[in-house]
């Protein structure tokens, strides 16, 4: 979507991403990230698990915006579920594994036509194919898809070219959650900022407002961000506003969650570690257990399996010899 954004709100948003950026480094002084080495998601650094508690927020739920979505949900059938983005930093050489933003879905929320989460990342600046960029696999992931997307390594050639780039400053990207998409290197000298709303199709709002993961999404966009909203957006976003006590403000001091390169090298370092016999438990997301689960099976000595709870998921991996 071309000029999603006027000028004064590019310079805004991006004022207030570099900002977090400077707390974030402030923390991470290693630069580990927590999407892979110099990469950042602003949204799972936050203690709120949003940046939804900045009035630049405000800027981003301008009506192309809205007009996008009532394309793909049709008007009031769909909800706003946080605000946040990704930051890479300058001369960062790794790509990002190719992932998707959500996991598999109750089919009455995941079907081809209504996507249960769709992404909204906004180009606050001119975005080119040497500046970070994203990277997509256009058709592959649910409901096409049920597998994980392969390795890095054997991903095809094509697809680490498929990038969404050029974006000029003011243009958004509408994506459905569920494509297979990764980072991809930034060449250049300063960072790459791509600030993003997130929204709940009607349906799929309804499961994660029945489960344990709704207080994530309640009470994270505080009133002065409310108080700015068009009528229009204010009833996208009502379900979110902080109504008893202000959203939590600041980092998480233990944001940082190696990935990558680094994930991989630390892992490594543990299995190696562990005697015969013993037992080798890793704790994380979804996405992180799979690749840790690909790791240790690829040593060839270690029987493993993902452990499956309602909360953190854990591998468990016990050392044959």
């Amino acid at each position: 979507v071309e000029g999603a954004l006027s000028a004064a709100a590019c310079d805004a948003v991006r004022g207030r991403c570099q900002q977090i950026l400077e707390e974030m480094l402030r923390i991470d002084g290693k630069r580990h990230g927590n999407r892979g080495a110099g990469r950042y998601s602003m949204g799972a650094a936050a203690l709120s698990g949003q940046q939804l508690h900045h009035v630049e927020w405000a800027e981003l739920l301008a009506d192309p915006v809205l007009d996008a979505l009532d394309s793909v949900y049709g008007e009031g059938r769909y909800v706003l579920s946080g605000g946040g983005g990704e930051i890479v930093l300058g001369h960062v050489d790794e790509y990002q594994d190719l992932h998707a933003d959500i996991s598999k879905q109750p089919p009455s929320c995941d079907s081809r036509d209504r996507p249960p989460l769709m992404i909204v990342n906004f180009a606050v600046h001119d975005i080119w194919e040497d500046h970070g960029p994203t990277r997509i696999w256009p058709g592959r992931g649910r409901p096409h898809d049920h597998a994980r997307p392969m390795r890095q390594d054997a991903e095809p050639v094509d697809v680490l070219r498929s990038t969404l780039a050029p974006m000029r400053a003011g243009s958004c990207v509408v994506r459905d959650a569920r494509i297979w998409h990764g980072g991809t290197p930034n060449m250049r000298a300063y960072p790459r900022y791509l600030p993003n709303l997130e929204f709940f199709s009607a349906e799929y709002n309804e499961v994660v407002r029945a489960s344990s993961y709704r207080g994530r999404y309640g009470g994270t966009l505080s009133p002065e961000v409310f108080a700015r909203l068009s009528p229009r957006a204010r009833r996208v976003c009502a379900s979110l506003l902080a109504h008893d006590a202000p959203p939590p403000l600041g980092l998480k001091p233990n944001f940082v969650r190696p990935q990558g390169k680094l994930f991989r090298e630390q892992l490594l370092a543990r299995l190696a570690a562990t005697p015969v016999g013993g037992e080798f438990v890793f704790q994380g997301n979804g996405f992180e257990c799979h690749l840790a689960l690909d790791i240790v099976q690829s040593q060839g000595n270690f029987r493993a399996a993902i452990e499956v709870t309602h909360g953190p998921r854990r591998m468990m991996a016990t050392r044959l010899y």
